[in-house]
């Protein structure tokens, strides 16, 4: 995506927030029960206008007339049932939580990291006017209608990763203790030549720009292969490379809001707790990461649930489960046994030069090829 695209996609989320928010202006001043919001989001506007023209100033986007809540028009909103007015509240609220969503991810990608947190406390403002309408309107059915419409991608993005993992096991996770002194392009191009059909990209410490750079490239060869591209934590270079999907833990984006600017996206959630597991399911999630299964180099705090633990999430959720955290050729069939659906191992690969060999050797490890054994 060039700069121009991007600066496009900006002014057009600054626009439509605009314009969201002059709509909210009407309906709020249209509903008998939500007068007390009016002046709080008179407030909000002049914030956003404000910060709309410091943003296009800066980045050099076409300054558009100031916006403002419009006196309001009778004829606009007359004969409305109270009900429709709750409703369309609500759905322009959680479009201003969308865009806002947006923009903090895109200003996050330009290193402005004060107007990124600008939009993001904003979301959180448009969470609580939410909270506020639903009690005001009594119109919690309607969150929970539109939630499902958000999800409308789920049941697909969720297939197209249970179909992954069904024809090699092993979630490969790509990071920098596996590519050290190797090119990360070299060794995600083996282990996809290893038959590998998941991969995620994990690096924490590499620059925007490097980091969507190489997440293009990977992309290009896991499309080549057949393989799915999953990006940890950062939505915004999942979005902006094309990704397959996006990998977040309990203190990260939480999936609806990943729903929200990404329908598409596979959305895979890390839980260590059957309450976790059940949580995550019943928010959308395509696939869930748990662990530690077995003590690990590679996070050494993290707290073992052992292979008891991983069965009983598996059995307490009807979504994939992988395993992960001190998993090797040892023990990753036991883990298989469990019931979950793959199984992540990075230690091995640091050791062991040839990652095409392994991975390949990892194959074998599948569910259809263990009938019969116990753990």
């Amino acid at each position: 995506m060039s700069s121009g695209q991007l600066f496009g996609v900006i002014d057009n989320c600054l626009h439509g927030l605009g314009e969201k928010l002059d709509m909210l202006g009407q309906l709020f001043r249209a509903h008998p029960a939500t007068d007390s919001v009016i002046q709080p989001l008179e407030s909000m506007q002049h914030r956003v206008a404000l910060e709309d023209r410091m943003i296009r100033l800066r980045l050099g986007i076409d300054i558009p007339r100031p916006n403002r809540i419009k006196d309001y028009s009778p004829e606009l909103m007359g004969g409305i049932p109270e009900e429709e007015l709750a409703e369309r509240i609500i759905r322009d609220l959680r479009a201003c939580q969308e865009y806002c969503r947006t923009l903090e991810e895109y200003f996050k990608f330009f290193n402005l990291e004060n107007v990124a947190q600008f939009y993001k406390l904003m979301r959180f403002d448009f969470y609580e006017f939410e909270r506020k309408c639903v009690s005001l309107t009594g119109r919690q059915t309607s969150v929970l209608k539109l939630r499902d419409e958000v999800a409308t991608d789920v049941p697909e993005a969720a297939g197209r990763f249970r179909r992954a993992i069904s024809q090699h096991p092993l979630y490969f996770i790509l990071d920098a203790s596996i590519c050290s002194n190797r090119d990360p392009v070299r060794v995600a191009y083996d282990a996809v030549g290893g038959g590998v059909k998941v991969l995620q990209t994990r690096f924490k410490s590499l620059g925007n720009r490097k980091y969507l750079d190489l997440a293009r490239k990977l992309r290009g060869i896991c499309r080549e292969k057949d393989c799915l591209l999953i990006i940890n934590d950062r939505v915004d270079i999942a979005l902006m490379s094309g990704a397959d999907g996006v990998h977040v833990g309990a203190e990260d984006f939480t999936v609806q809001e990943i729903r929200q600017i990404g329908a598409s996206l596979i959305v895979g959630r890390s839980a260590r707790t059957i309450p976790d597991a059940v949580q995550a399911q019943a928010d959308g999630a395509d696939y869930i990461g748990s662990g530690a299964v077995f003590a690990s180099s590679t996070k050494q705090s993290a707290p073992v649930i052992g292979l008891k633990g991983l069965e009983k999430i598996v059995r307490a959720v009807t979504i994939p489960v992988v395993g992960i955290g001190g998993i090797n050729e040892e023990n990753c069939a036991a883990v298989v046994n469990t019931g979950a659906a793959g199984f992540c191992s990075i230690g091995p690969f640091r050791a062991r030069r040839s990652v095409r060999n392994l991975a390949a050797d990892f194959k074998r490890y599948n569910r259809g090829m263990l009938k019969g054994q116990h753990h």
